[in-house]
């Protein structure tokens, strides 16, 4: 019998679900989890040299997969945490994980389908799970049951450490969507976007057999032309640090690439930015008089990124689906106002070189331009960088103010006009008939 002095605030499973799956997009639910194949590599393979392992998704209008050889979940892993909604206050999860609430792989079940398998093996541990949401909604517990299992000292089966999901009884809008090209040509471009790290890694990542290809993130850099490097850091424990990298400057022109990107733990979280969230339209904290315009495409050129790195992920300015920051971070405050400052000179730099465009019609007039192009791109990995971004030095030479003026006559002809004009050499013929013609002809 229930207490009188007691109110019930258990939720309902229904409500539960519901809420958690609202606000999540279905590829970035499908990203989740290919963030914990990711998580498994890290675990394993701490110098991040992740050649030989695979992630690879299969989609049809009948059910979901996604099987890895990253390493695989343990028994312990699944039982203490991985299945929790939500993670335990001491768990101790993977160093510069980017799996972080302790939701993502139930939120994806749940939006993907009705039913889901889940087998993994790790070295010395396998187990089997799967259950059916239909009937979990209906059971008070909120458990699931293991339905094989084998831990030390028994043998596990033969194979690669790994994790294999399939999630079937897909809901009717799900089964449409993963079975298109588009919907597939689509995932394949934003886990090439999300995951570029880990792909310029080594990780092998394929969709339907597609090979998902990420292009290295690079910068122009020359003699002439320096983008420009900081490196900060927040906290004074190796557990309690913030470590961000920022890296400002220009590319080849593309409007649509062009922004600031921003990443935590190797996933990226903002891409190709124009938006206040990064520090467009605002002005620069150490003079307010230098302000960050609202994007133009006169800005096509400019490229900024953010590395955000940090043991613990829980520290990092991200939101739960990590499709944005958490602008009341003080760090990712702080580190915002910074962006802004190092953004000034490359937004001035880029009016500059539109104003050219603008004055100049021919290419071979525009310097600045001339050296901009000159200028190879560089990964981010090759950028040296300076503390403040270094422009081309274009120095235009001054316009002549004078020219001269030749031509030929006959001598004969020549001979009267000297004579007319009372002089005797070619060179005052040619100043005085000039003299005459301006004075007689262009004066007012």
């Amino acid at each position: 019998m229930m207490d009188l002095n007691t109110v019930d605030a258990t939720p309902t499973k229904d409500f539960f679900i519901s809420m958690l799956v609202r606000d999540i997009d279905l590829i970035d639910a499908i990203a989740d989890l290919v963030d914990n194949s990711i998580d498994g590599a890290r675990r394993n393979r701490k110098d991040g040299n992740y050649e030989g392992l695979h992630v690879c998704l299969d989609l049809s209008h009948e059910q979901f997969r996604i099987a890895d050889n990253c390493g695989g979940m343990s028994v312990e892993i699944a039982r203490s945490y991985a299945f929790k909604f939500g993670r335990p206050e001491k768990t101790i999860g993977v160093e510069g994980s980017i799996g972080r609430f302790g939701v993502g792989m139930k939120r994806s079940f749940f939006k993907l389908g009705q039913a889901f398998r889940v087998q993994s093996a790790t070295v010395d541990t396998y187990f089997v799970l799967e259950d059916s949401v239909d009937e979990w909604r209906t059971r008070d517990q909120w458990t699931f049951d293991f339905l094989e299992r084998i831990e030390p000292p028994d043998p596990i089966p033969k194979g690669e450490p790994g994790t294999d999901i399939v999630v079937t009884r897909l809901h009717p809008e799900v089964a449409r969507d993963i079975s298109s090209e588009r919907f597939v040509s689509r995932l394949i471009d934003d886990l090439a976007s999300k995951h570029g790290p880990a792909i310029g890694g080594g990780l092998s990542i394929s969709v339907n057999s597609f090979p998902v290809l990420a292009a290295a993130l690079g910068l122009k850099q020359s003699k002439e032309l320096v983008p420009a490097f900081v490196e900060l850091s927040y906290g004074n424990t190796d557990d309690s640090t913030i470590v961000v990298k920022l890296y400002v400057g220009i590319d080849e022109p593309d409007p649509n690439a062009a922004g600031w990107y921003v990443f935590c733990n190797g996933r990226l979280i903002l891409k190709a930015d124009q938006s206040n969230d990064t520090g467009w339209k605002e002005a620069a904290a150490e003079n307010d008089q230098e302000s960050v315009p609202q994007y133009h495409n006169n800005y096509a050129r400019f490229r900024g990124f953010a590395f955000f790195e940090a043991r613990n992920p829980d520290l990092l300015p991200w939101n739960t689906t990590k499709t944005g920051v958490d602008m009341d971070s003080p760090v990712y405050r702080s580190v915002r106002q910074k962006m802004i400052t190092k953004m000034v000179p490359v937004i001035r730099f880029l009016y500059g070189l539109a104003k050219e465009r603008a004055q100049f019609a021919s290419p071979s007039d525009r310097l600045i331009e001339q050296a901009v192009n000159k200028s190879p791109s560089h990964k981010l990995s090759d950028i040296t960088g300076a503390s403040v971004f270094v422009r081309p030095d274009v120095t235009r030479a001054k316009k002549p103010t004078t020219q001269r003026v030749q031509y030929s006559k006959d001598v004969s002809e020549i001979d009267l006009v000297k004579a007319s004009l009372g002089v005797t050499s070619l060179k005052d013929v040619g100043e005085k008939t000039f003299e005459y013609y301006l004075r007689m002809e262009c004066s007012d």
